[in-house]
């Protein structure tokens, strides 16, 4: 408050008015928005602000992380133009979508809030399947899924599905993967039912929201044929590459309404 005062010598009078110093709060440049590799080294921010040169220390503070992240976020004092925020990235940052980071310029006496988000990323593990399996009423089936993940993380393997291709309804026995990918699955020669084409669908998944799938087809037949050979009631097991006549015997419990016969010959002897 200022007060001033007019004299004649004789008589005076006072007025009074008031002055107001204000201060501008500080102004803060956002930083952009940031995608980081969970394995990648830490994501290093620059910090820039603009004040009116008002004397005293500029400080910047961490307001708020939404969802909070696995590592704490720091704050390197610099000044206006110096400082820096340093983001650490985890595995379990993966799951959270993007990161909401809030922090704040102060002089003092006022302050600024800013904001950018990071997205944690992962590359996802490759599955591998087995090839298309083929099997009689009453095998066990097993074979094997791998993968590989550039993190080199621990991988889990599990079914995603088993499906009939051709009708037949729900297998008689449980198919499963182990966690480390083994595929098994016991076919049953009581009955018909599991004969057909089947799909089998498996996923792996590295723990850090990456998975990967893959499927393979198992085609389980009715029955066996044996084949038995032979070129005369003397020289039954001996072929030698000569040309013969080769004796068929096709036999089973149940009648057949129809088959494809294939034979395989081998050159190699």
């Amino acid at each position: 408050t200022v007060t001033f005062r007019a004299s004649d010598g004789c008589d005076f009078v006072d007025c009074t008015f008031q002055v107001t110093v204000f201060q501008n709060a500080p102004v803060c440049t956002g930083a952009p928005n940031a995608s980081i590799d969970w394995l990648a080294p830490n994501l290093v921010v620059a910090l820039s602000a603009t004040d009116d040169g008002c004397p005293g220390p500029n400080t910047w503070s961490l307001i708020s992380a939404v969802p909070a992240p696995t590592n704490a976020i720091v704050i390197v004092q610099g000044g206006l133009a110096g400082s820096t925020l340093i983001f650490d990235p985890a595995c379990a940052d993966v799951a959270s979508g993007a990161i909401l980071i809030t922090y704040a310029i102060s002089d003092g006496a006022k302050s600024d809030t800013c904001s950018f988000s990071v997205t944690v990323t992962n590359a996802a593990p490759v599955i591998t399947c087995p090839g298309n399996q083929f099997a009689v009423l009453g095998d066990l089936v097993a074979a094997s899924a791998s993968a590989v993940d550039a993190a080199g993380n621990p991988l889990t393997f599990s079914l995603v599905s088993f499906t009939a291709l051709e009708g037949q309804g729900a297998p008689t026995n449980a198919a499963s993967v182990s966690a480390g990918g083994a595929f098994s699955w016991q076919t049953s020669s009581a009955t018909n039912n599991d004969a057909g084409l089947w799909e089998a669908c498996v996923r792996v998944e590295d723990g850090c929201g990456g998975s990967d799938e893959c499927c393979f087809q198992i085609d389980v037949l009715s029955y066996a044929l044996c084949v038995r050979s032979g070129l005369d009631s003397v020289n039954t097991h001996i072929l030698n590459g000569q040309i013969a006549t080769v004796y068929v015997t096709l036999s089973n419990t149940y009648p057949l309404g129809g088959i494809d016969l294939l034979l395989c010959y081998d050159v190699s002897g």
